[in-house]
């Protein structure tokens, strides 16, 4: 049982469960079956995963097992490989680095499929043994058929060769998911990761919060009147015994859509003694309650409204909420101070916003960082084809939609073909009649886009 999280910026990904099992093996393999640390190394596809990782390994003086990407192994063996795979559910298509079937392949050399590389590289540098750590009902479920390593899962299931990771990292699901479930006390939990779904997950929250006694963060990308209203009790219960109240979130300009009434929620926040801290492409679910308390996974705590399936773990380790708070620091380097426990309450009337200044305007988000600025009609098309598609996982990010199902490549084709000059001409693109919402906050921008591009392209006619 696991869930995959993504960084800051979208594009790396992690998952904490797998890491958890990690710790436990790393410790079976050292303490117990006398392996040398210089006989292991960790193979991950994802960054943020290493980062998470390194942490452990530091923890425990781990200092002589080599861990990183493919390109960290080029040429190395060891005796045990783990092969951590990350991917676990949270409604995404499995990655680049581990579809070897994925589109971007398609009509390309083997040599160019990272995701083969990879397996190869993996499958390669162990000398006795290779441990996948995997959540096998969603790779089963998500990559192709005709997938290397999905034919590889299954084999591997078929002949028996599978360990639940639950016998390695304890852990508790609620069998009765109605809000009124009878909690397990916090002895009960002590040692174990209590996995709950987004049924069970605010009973234990709620106890936690009753029960601070120094300070309680949320790092929570996204906000909602209805979610901050049902939490808001709490909030002014914490408050009342002097406890501070840390938000970590996207700033609103991020979520045009509602861009108004975040402004307004935030303000409400802040009035009432909360610090908002706003962050560019804040994308961690996370809660820490007194520096021990540890939960994440899946599910934005300031926004959740029941319309979908979620987990979080909960954890009681000073150590773990440690690692957080390191890799934390690295993602958001602005935040480390405001992360402190011994920092006192910063009194200020606004948010504090920590965005780094080129990421302040949607338009430099997603003005295409690897092309030079367009001289000619052709490069221009190309530009700003490129700033459109960027666009489309903006809007498709602040909405919680498929990135598929907003501005079709038809869509942009037709905006390149024929720019359309205001918003009525724009809302005329059958996209737009179908569903006016598709953009709905974001008009102005794609008229800027537009406006730009016609001006490139006159000019250089």
């Amino acid at each position: 049982m696991s869930l995959e999280k993504t960084g800051p910026k979208s594009n790396s990904r992690y998952n904490l469960y797998h890491i958890l099992i990690i710790e436990r093996l790393l410790h079976d393999l050292i303490e117990n079956k006398n392996i040398k640390q210089e006989e292991i190394g960790i193979i991950t596809p994802y960054r943020s995963q290493i980062s998470f990782i390194r942490e452990v390994l530091r923890e425990y003086k781990f200092n002589n097992i080599d861990i990183g990407t493919v390109h960290s192994f080029q040429g190395i063996e060891r005796k045990y490989i783990i092969f951590d795979l990350v991917e676990a559910p949270i409604g995404r298509k499995i990655g680049i680095l581990i579809n070897d079937k994925h589109e971007q392949y398609l009509g390309k050399d083997k040599s160019e499929n990272a995701a083969l590389r990879l397996l190869t590289v993996a499958f390669s540098r162990p000398k006795e043994k290779l441990t996948i750590i995997s959540h096998n009902e969603h790779m089963l479920s998500k990559l192709p058929n005709d997938s290397v390593l999905r034919k590889i899962i299954y084999d591997l299931i078929k002949s028996n060769s599978v360990i639940d990771g639950s016998n390695l990292v304890p852990y508790y699901v609620p069998k009765n998911e109605d809000l009124e479930v009878t909690l397990f006390n916090t002895k009960e939990l002590l040692d174990k990761e209590a996995i709950l779904n987004q049924r069970s997950f605010y009973s234990y929250l709620i106890r936690d919060l009753k029960n601070a006694k120094k300070e309680v963060i949320f790092i929570s990308g996204y906000m909602s009147i209805k979610r901050i209203e049902k939490l808001l009790p709490y909030f002014n219960y914490i408050l009342s015994k002097g406890i501070n109240i840390k938000i970590i979130t996207k700033p609103p300009r991020e979520q045009m859509s509602i861009e108004k009434e975040l402004e307004e929620i935030h303000c409400d926040l802040r009035n009432r003694g909360i610090e908002i801290f706003q962050h560019y492409g804040t994308h961690e679910k996370v809660v820490i309650i007194d520096n021990h308390i540890l939960y994440a996974g899946s599910l934005n705590v300031l926004s959740f409204n029941n319309s979908s399936k979620e987990m979080m773990i909960r954890t009681d380790s000073e150590i773990k909420v440690k690692k957080v708070f390191s890799v934390l620091s690295k993602n958001y380097p602005k935040l480390k101070q405001y992360l402190s426990k011994d920092r006192q309450q910063v009194e200020t009337e606004q948010p504090i916003d920590l965005t780094p200044e080129k990421f302040r305007n949607v338009l430099d988000i997603i003005r295409p960082k690897s092309k030079k600025f367009p001289k000619g009609k052709q490069e221009a098309q190309e530009y700003y084809v490129h700033m459109f598609v960027k666009l489309r996982w903006v809007i498709a990010d602040d909405k919680r939609i498929p990135y598929f199902a907003i501005l079709y490549n038809k869509t942009i084709r037709s905006l390149i073909d024929s720019p359309p000059k205001n918003i009525e001409e724009l809302l005329l693109l059958p996209e737009f009649i179908r569903s006016r919402s598709n953009i709905k906050g974001y008009e102005k921008i794609i008229l800027d886009i537009l406006k730009e591009y016609t001006e490139i392209s006159t000019i250089n006619i």
